[in-house]
């Protein structure tokens, strides 16, 4: 019956109802309304003899999947058939689909769209396709690319008698992988046309930073939180300050303070939430740096005092006497009498204090002279300048001190003796010069006895005095030539 169509009307026309299986009548519609796919258009040049449409997105994707496993056509059902086909496999492999495409079909990347005439596929108000071929089981012509077996195909510019008819569209990667026509199961192929994606929204950041305490008094405290929020937005912090209380701060910006009075001592854990909004979504987050501790303390009770920092009853309350001492001056004087000879006398004061002891060191490298008394006799071995102190040792409010001062220091300067023995005055007395060699007294002779007793004249008389008194001198110079060594 088709043949002798196409023979005689020689139209595009007549594609377009082998297309939509509309043998009875070219005025038929393939998009009319359900009863338009009834038995009267489940002819043979269908691929599927009465095609997928079951009503709903859902059934007819159950029903397409179910003909695709099968792989039998239904024409054992057609009158002028009366055998089923078995290429629909080969027939939807090519428009685009697969076995494991097929058995991943379900109404998230499957669609109810319409095919137009100008080789649209339009689902949901948006093209996905341009440029759709076909398919139909029906006698080569010209335009017609063989599929397999009995089944060619051809674009809908030149074989669709209707302005348009639904389709079940599959879609992979977010385009059109394949569609086939609800009513008389014709696989469609068309060129996918890319959906625009929507923009990426930018990946948000958020994050809470940091929670720092700073205690204001024995109860009191601050707390600072710190959030980051990019691509983000801050709406509120939450502070739990660890004993039951909390406090929201709701703000937009990056930071925030909350103060809390605590009512006991104690050791409490504080947290801050912090909650974001980004790309319509709430976040709430927190982190181990948002979390510190709070320790209010009882101040102890403070005793009276008697001055600053000393409590009543303290021994430094009582009234102490003025201590006062010091190692006033050291004097040096020297022996007249031996020029290597000086007396030292230290003058020292205390007031409420004991003076243990007086010490001088004579700086002759002798030892030092410690004593209870205030002076001191020392004969230096030789001449020369010597650098002498004094110092005092003194015992006061139990405490022993050793004390002394500038004045308490003095340098003693001992000039060499010189020569005493006349005529060499200028030679030190410790010089060999300066010694004088004793002279040794002649012994005396013993007089002659005269034969003659003498004369006892007076012309005598006085030779003999004479006599005696010169012999007086000489021996009294001598006794006082040996004083003076």
């Amino acid at each position: 019956m088709v043949k002798q169509f196409l023979k005689k009307t020689k139209v595009l026309a007549v594609t377009g109802v082998m297309a939509f299986t509309m043998i009875a009548s070219a005025a038929a519609s393939i998009v009319a309304s359900k009863p338009a796919y009834a038995a009267t258009s489940c002819d043979k040049v269908n691929i599927v003899y009465c095609g997928v449409n079951k009503g709903s997105a859902a059934s007819d994707i159950s029903a397409f999947k179910s003909t695709y496993n099968s792989n039998k056509s239904g024409h054992s059902a057609s009158p002028s058939v009366k055998k089923d086909y078995t290429d629909l496999k080969t027939v939807y492999n090519w428009a685009g689909a697969s076995q494991s495409i097929v058995d991943g079909m379900n109404t998230t990347n499957t669609k109810l769209g319409t095919l137009y005439k100008d080789g649209r596929i339009v689902v949901d108000g948006k093209v996905v396709a341009t440029d759709s071929w076909v398919t139909a089981r029906f006698s080569n012509g010209t335009g017609f690319t063989k599929v397999t077996g009995n089944v060619y195909a051809r674009k809908t510019t030149t074989s669709f008698s209707e302005a348009s008819a639904p389709v079940l569209v599959n879609f992979q990667n977010g385009k059109m992988a394949f569609a086939v026509m609800t009513g008389c199961g014709n696989a469609v192929k068309g060129t996918p046309k890319e959906t625009p994606k929507p923009p990426e929204k930018p990946t948000p950041v958020m994050s809470c930073d940091l929670l720092t305490p700073t205690k204001k008094g024995d109860f009191d405290y601050d707390f600072a939180a710190k959030a980051t929020a990019e691509n983000a937005t801050v709406t509120n912090y939450a502070f739990d300050f660890g004993d039951g209380q909390s406090k929201n701060v709701p703000t937009s910006a990056k930071t925030a303070n909350a103060s809390h009075k605590y009512a006991k001592a104690g050791t409490y854990t504080v947290i801050v939430k912090v909650t974001f909004t980004a790309n319509g979504k709430t976040s709430t987050l927190t982190s181990a740096k948002c979390a510190t501790q709070a320790k209010p303390t009882t101040p102890p009770t403070k005793p009276e005092e008697c001055k600053p920092g000393i409590p009543v009853g303290d021994k430094r309350c009582e009234e102490q006497p003025k201590v006062e001492y010091k190692c006033v001056e050291l004097t040096a004087t020297s022996n007249k009498a031996n020029s290597l000879q000086y007396s030292f006398a230290v003058k020292a004061t205390a007031e409420n204090a004991t003076i243990d002891s007086y010490t001088v060191d004579f700086g002759d490298g002798t030892p030092a002279y410690t004593g209870t008394a205030p002076a001191v006799d020392h004969t230096y071995a030789k001449a020369g300048t010597y650098s002498t102190k004094a110092s005092i040792k003194v015992t006061a409010n139990g405490k022993t001190e050793v004390v002394t001062a500038a004045d308490c220091a003095k340098k003693v300067t001992i000039e060499q003796p010189m020569c005493t023995v006349p005529g060499k005055e200028t030679l030190p007395v410790d010089s060999p010069e300066c010694k004088e060699t004793p002279v040794t007294p002649e012994t005396p002779k013993t007089p002659e006895t005269p034969t003659e007793l003498p004369q006892t004249g007076v012309g005598n008389m006085i030779g003999l005095f004479s006599g005696f008194s010169i012999a007086g001198t000489a021996a009294h110079r001598l006794i006082s030539r040996r004083r003076k060594f």
